[in-house]
């Protein structure tokens, strides 16, 4: 079974689309794979921290209450667009 955890573990590191795992009513990063970093311009000395502390401006777009109503009850969220302002390095990044 650890030779499977460990496989899955690499195809999550490993993927194109960025991927994080949070936990709690303070949504703590325990998992964030390399593009999720690149694209929030952060390292891995995020695993431990709030997301909302990480990307303060999430907040007042309503995802962290998106995140709340999602964890309170249950229901999945899905969008096929659903665009947010990221600042990078006191910035917002243009998109590519």
């Amino acid at each position: 079974m650890k030779q499977l955890e460990q496989q899955v573990f690499d195809l999550m590191m490993q993927a194109a689309v960025p991927f994080s795992i949070n936990k709690g009513e303070n949504h703590i990063v325990e998992f964030a794979n390399d593009t999720a970093l690149q694209i929030v311009g952060k390292t891995i000395e995020i695993i431990g921290k709030p997301i909302f502390e990480i990307i303060p401006e999430v907040e007042a777009q309503g995802y962290i209450q998106l995140l709340d109503t999602v964890r309170q009850t249950g229901q999945t969220y899905q969008a096929f667009e659903s665009p947010f302002t990221l600042i990078v390095n006191g910035q917002a990044p243009a998109l590519r």
